[in-house]
Formats: C-alpha cells, sequence, structure tokens
C-alpha cells in the first residue's frame, strides 16, 4: 500500500466477503471499477471461490492472490488458474547459490527421489530451519538459548530458502524475500524480479 501510494495510486481496501451474496457483490463493485490490480488474501477456499467467480463471470481483471502461491490452487483450478498470480516462498528453479546446504533444484531432486513429489515451500522451509538451527549450534557452541539467540541474530546466510538474516533487536525475519508466480499452461512460473538500479 505504502508504494501504491507513493505512485499516486488509489487503493481501498475491503474485508473478505463470507457469503455468496457478499461475493456477488464484491465482484460487481470490481467490475464496475476495473481496477489496475485485484489483491486478495484470504483462505484457500476463499482464494479459490473468487478465481472461480471470476472466471465463470468472464472477469479479466489482473488478480493476485495468497493461495495462487501454492500447488493446491492450480490442482483445483486446473486451466482456469492461467493468469492468477501469488505470492511463493520458495520455488525450485529460484537462481540461488546457497553458502548452506543444497541448491533449490538438488534439494527438490532429492525430494521427488525420496517422497516421490516435488516439494512445495513447507518443505524447503522446515529444510532451511534444520540447517540454520545446525548453524546457530556450532556458532553458539550448544544448546544454550541465549546463546543460539545471539548465534541466530549474527547469522547472515543464504540457504535453498533464500537469505537468512534477523533484525537482532526484533528477532524478525529481514533477510527473507517473498517470490511471486503466476499460472501459465497449468503450471506455476516463477516471475524474475526487475533487475535492481
Amino acid at each position: 500500500m505504502v508504494e501504491a501510494a507513493r505512485q499516486g495510486r488509489a487503493v481501498r481496501l475491503e474485508p473478505y466477503p463470507t457469503t455468496r451474496e457478499g461475493l456477488g457483490n464484491f465482484l460487481g463493485g470490481v467490475r464496475a471499477e476495473r481496477p489496475g490490480l485485484l489483491v486478495a488474501a484470504g483462505r484457500l477456499a476463499e482464494d479459490i471461490a473468487v478465481a472461480r467467480a471470476l472466471r465463470r463471470r468472464r472477469m479479466v481483471v489482473p488478480t493476485a492472490l495468497v493461495a495462487a502461491g501454492v500447488r493446491t490452487f492450480g490442482e483445483a483450478l486446473g486451466a482456469a488458474a492461467d493468469g492468477f498470480v501469488g505470492p511463493s516462498q520458495w520455488e525450485p528453479t529460484a537462481p540461488l547459490a546457497p553458502d548452506l546446504g543444497p541448491t533449490p533444484h538438488a534439494f527438490a531432486r532429492r525430494f521427488r527421489t525420496r517422497f516421490g513429489v516435488t516439494p512445495d515451500y513447507p518443505a524447503a522451509q522446515a529444510y532451511a530451519a534444520g540447517l540454520i538451527m545446525g548453524r546457530c549450534i556450532e556458532v553458539a557452541g550448544g544448546l544454550d538459548r541465549e546463546r543460539l539467540r545471539a548465534a541466530a541474530a549474527s547469522l547472515e546466510v543464504t540457504t535453498l530458502f533464500g537469505p537468512f538474516r534477523i533484525d537482532s533487536e526484533t528477532g524478525m525475519q529481514v533477510g527473507h524475500e517473498t517470490l511471486l508466480v503466476e499460472w501459465v499452461r497449468g503450471r506455476r512460473r516463477m516471475i524474475e524480479p526487475p533487475p535492481c538500479n
């Protein structure tokens, strides 16, 4: 919202519709206003309902849905998922060069071999958390909570999940960046970020 305001773009916030009638009214407003971008952040079922309703009404509005970042979204919608954009915490094709652990591609390949499915971000996130915890234990020299906290606060590494760095005061993750994906021909495709100037 801050960036939209900086660019002079109008932003309108609404709670997610909770009934079929509410969804119809919401989409009627979208049709009338013709926004430059519709962003929705609901539960998986709610985001899928919005996507289906947009397709049923043949409404073409650039739309980003939180659920569009996960494989289940595409499985639920099939070809109707095409064109939707969503955030992804991790993609096996991310061009990362980790200094701790395997590359995203190598992790995905090993995971598929072991479990028979392509991993979604929770598996990569859990694996990266294990790598980071292991490094924190090494730096701290053991399992003392305060020393582990200090080790985590000093750690700056890149794993298959991306950069890891926390704010030493708040403990908030400030290194990781969310990726964007778009559904194209039934597959999630990572959207390459624009080059930094």
